[in-house]
Formats: C-alpha cells, structure tokens, sequence
C-alpha cells in the first residue's frame, strides 16, 4: 500500500477544517436569522446545534 504524502495528508486535513469552519458560519447564520423570529435561545441551541452562550454572544 502507498504511502501518503504529508502534504497529501495536510491538504486533507485543510479542507475537512474549512469544511466545519463553514458549517460553524451557516449555524451562525442561521441562528442570527432565527433570533429576528424571536425563538428562544434554547430553540436556536437546538435547531443549529450551537451553545446557549454561542447565541446568547451574538448581535
């Protein structure tokens, strides 16, 4: 079996960190929009899967 490069194994490693990093921005998004609709900060932590504190911080 071959052996992967490290840079192989790096360029994985950065998309998969991007990857959640965009998934983390869309929750955020989504939980500013949800907070406009005036649902409860638990609600938003259960819809988007963001903390209560995470929500709570955001303007």
């Amino acid at each position: 079996m071959p052996k992967q490069c490290a840079c192989t194994k790096k360029a994985k490693r950065a998309v998969v960190i991007a990857k959640a990093e965009g998934e983390h921005k869309k929750a955020i998004e989504t939980a500013l929009k949800l907070k406009k609709m005036a649902l409860s900060v638990e609600q938003i932590a259960e819809a988007t899967g963001l903390t209560i504190d995470e929500i709570e911080k955001l303007k």
